[in-house]
């Protein structure tokens, strides 16, 4: 089946759906990042051939993934190109009638202070123009066993970029994920709905809640699995609502198929 049909399908069961497929600049070296930024030719053959690829296969915008490259190959030293950048080529994708989305990195360290990696300023430098930022509240920068995205932490990232003073919070996605992490021998690897069945009918298996984090894990007789609950979302889907932001979850399809239920 080509995009275009599969596009067309998928939208039979909802005119308003939008699919805005997500762009990735992986393996670009420090060097080719900083030249692509301040080369204004390379940055427009790369956004019309974008727009153009986005057109042919009727698509409703982009999630374009680059701010948290640039951020940390450059040290944060072309945020100012960074944003010249985004905020121009979404005026290019709105004259489309395009939508443009920025994921982001987590404002706050694991002890809920600015890392600089997006800020407040950025936001509001960011906000007036793009669609929606997603900041990625999940894969908490702990060393240790660790919940995925600890309640505490997840509500200060909000606190930290959105002013209720202001109209942009509608602006503001909070990430939120489908996924989960399992501890076994100093090692951490990633689980989805099928491991995480699979874990579950083990015997000497323990389900328990973490009253800090606000999420539930899973103890084995040979690690630890922290993996989303409809408790858990239902807690942060609450903090969305309650400073007025979206959603964006991370992964979907790597959830349990009730978790759909909350939405």
């Amino acid at each position: 089946m080509l995009i275009v049909e599969w596009v067309e399908e998928i939208r039979k069961n909802n005119s308003n759906l939008k699919i805005v497929p997500r762009i990735l600049f992986d393996d670009w070296s420090p060097e080719h990042l900083s030249q692509f930024l301040q080369n204004e030719t390379w940055m427009n053959r790369c956004l019309l051939d974008l727009l153009n690829l986005l057109t042919r296969n009727r698509f409703d915008g982009a999630v374009v993934e680059l701010w948290s490259n640039v951020m940390i190959h450059t040290r944060g030293e072309a945020v100012n190109l960074l944003i010249e950048m985004m905020n121009s080529w979404a005026a290019t994708f709105h004259k489309r009638n395009k939508e443009f989305i920025v994921p982001v990195g987590p404002p706050l360290s694991s002890n809920n202070d600015l890392t600089g990696m997006f800020t407040p300023s950025h936001f509001n430098a960011l906000s007036r123009h793009v669609d929606y930022i997603q900041i990625m509240t999940y894969d908490f920068p702990a060393l240790g066993v660790s919940a995925v995205a600890p309640y505490d932490w997840v509500e200060q990232s909000i606190m930290a970029l959105v002013d209720p003073r202001t109209d942009l919070a509608s602006h503001l996605m909070l990430g939120l994920n489908h996924y989960g992490y399992e501890y076994i021998n100093n090692k951490v690897q990633a689980v989805d709905f099928k491991y995480y069945l699979k874990r579950l009918k083990q015997e000497d298996t323990k389900l328990e809640w973490d009253n800090r984090a606000k999420e539930h894990f899973l103890k084995t007789s040979d690690s630890i699995i922290y993996y989303p609950s409809l408790t858990s979302i239902e807690l942060r889907l609450n903090l969305a609502r309650k400073y007025g932001i979206g959603v964006g979850i991370w992964d979907f399809g790597q959830g349990l198929n009730y978790f759909s239920q909350l939405l």
